[in-house]
């Protein structure tokens, strides 16, 4: 469901309680703990209405078998970061067409 290959009774319960009270869950890409011979997303958001850009990373930079999990977002919607992304770089004068 979230990037793992097993799902267990309790992430099949969780999975059902999202989708009935249409929220959504946010996951890294990769796994979040390593085991021996195993590695599951054992960290994750659960979002609701929330309609701004952001994404979620699993770091692998301790020494451990659960790796730290980072969510960034941003308050700008993304029809303004989509806009600032088109700004000049600074000290370049901004053309007006």
């Amino acid at each position: 469901m979230w990037s793992c290959p097993n799902n267990s009774i309790r992430g099949c319960q969780l999975k059902t309680f999202v989708d009935t009270l249409d929220l959504s869950i946010a996951f890294p890409d990769t796994p979040t703990r390593y085991g021996y011979r195993s590695a599951n997303t054992l960290d994750f958001a659960i979002i609701n209405n929330f309609h701004f850009p952001y994404n979620i990373n699993s770091l692998a930079e301790l020494s451990s078998d659960h790796n730290p999990v980072i969510l960034n977002f941003s308050l700008l919607p993304q029809f303004i970061m989509t806009t600032l992304g088109q700004l000049p770089p600074a000290g370049q004068p901004l053309k007006i067409t």
